[in-house]
């Protein structure tokens, strides 16, 4: 019973092409919000679009990439949708009080990084880089410093991409990478060094505590606190198509540091980004991939500027923690992502209103 006028999806292109071929596309308007992570788009990616009524992307970058790349038969909006956050939910917070529950001492530099363990979140590189900026300190004399730091790593492990614990003490890294714990029973949430995949929970007792994953993770109020018990949020990817926690922290307060390449691009631009990392180059993928490039950062200069920030005094942190809140509030609200897809909306054609029950035209 359910006719739609405007059906629209903002999902990977294998979660939603099946629209398209629906028996009853020519009924409604189709709007497509596109997921472009890297270029150069697939062929077949592209050729799908083109039956789209009208096709956007999260980022300017990624319109701009179906704009370079698509053919005059494509209809791409000029407007992007880039999906925005709570940012009541996401905001500073007490990071004393919240340090405590966790069990972390108030004068610790806390670098962190929320992504999937999968292939082109660069979990290896990160560690390596992270250690780099440690063992930079010690021989400058900044004992202290380094004493203080540590890389809290908030993914799954296993799962598709790395084994992280193994990368860990690969290293040298046992005693300055922290992960999430979840304990299944009561709900517990605490970060630590590595443990087992599966290890008790210091809470309750019962052994099922483990890394978060896509099928058991934290809620969304535990992990706004492990944004704001953090200093500084940092990413290492070969490609995104938006990356939300680089706008989660943000809105928490955290300068970030990200590679310079796809969405993370304009992230950058907006504002509250501490730095950017270079790219050294392009690797292509094959095609039991996805064939498109993905970018090769330069690790070097992603622990200069890690070294950077240590080194800061409190007021210039200070500084960069406001100005990252200012740019979430600026850019990143629900509200303004809601418009925009008003915006379509209202732009969409009106469609004959008996369309649903007229009698089918034959196919000659």
């Amino acid at each position: 019973d359910f006719k739609p006028d405007i059906v629209f999806s903002y999902r990977d292109y294998w979660h939603d092409e099946f629209i398209t071929r629906s028996p009853y596309r020519h009924l409604f308007y189709y709007i497509w919000s596109a997921c472009v992570d890297s270029e150069p788009p697939h062929l077949e990616w592209l050729s799908t679009y083109e039956t789209v009524d009208l096709v956007t992307s999260y980022t300017k970058w990624g319109v701009n990439v179906l704009k370079n790349y698509g053919s005059s038969n494509l209809n791409i909006s000029d407007s992007d949708t880039m999906p925005g956050i709570d940012i009541d939910m996401f905001s500073p917070k007490n990071k004393k009080e919240i340090r405590e529950v966790f069990g972390l001492t108030d004068d610790l530099n806390i670098i962190l990084s929320v992504m999937r363990n999968q292939p082109r979140k660069l979990f290896p590189d990160l560690i390596r880089g992270f250690m780099d900026t440690i063992n930079s300190l010690y021989k400058d004399g900044k004992k202290e410093e380094a004493d203080k730091t540590y890389l809290y790593l908030h993914t799954g492990n296993p799962d598709v991409g790395f084994d992280i614990v193994k990368e860990i003490e690969r290293y040298g890294a046992s005693h300055k990478v922290l992960l999430t714990y979840l304990c299944d029973s009561c709900k517990h949430v605490f970060p630590s060094f590595a443990r087992e995949e599966i290890c008790h929970c210091p809470s309750c007792g019962a052994l099922s505590c483990h890394n978060p994953n896509t099928s058991s993770g934290v809620t969304r109020e535990q992990l706004s606190d492990i944004y704001a018990c953090s200093d500084l949020y940092v990413q290492l990817s070969t490609a995104g198509a938006l990356e939300i926690p680089i706008i989660e922290a943000k809105a928490s307060g955290l300068p970030t540091i990200a590679v310079d390449y796809a969405a993370p691009f304009e992230l950058n631009r907006m504002g509250g980004a501490f730095g950017k990392v270079k790219v050294l180059g392009f690797k292509q993928e094959g095609v039991r991939e996805t064939g498109q490039f993905r970018a090769v950062p330069d690790i070097g200069h992603f622990s200069k500027l890690l070294k950077k920030y240590i080194l800061l005094d409190y007021s210039k942190k200070k500084e960069l923690s406001l100005l990252a809140r200012k740019t979430a509030e600026r850019h990143h609200g629900a509200d303004l992502s809601a418009k925009k897809w008003v915006n379509l909306f209202k732009n969409a054609p009106m469609l004959d209103e008996f369309r649903w029950t007229k009698t089918p035209e034959p196919i000659v």
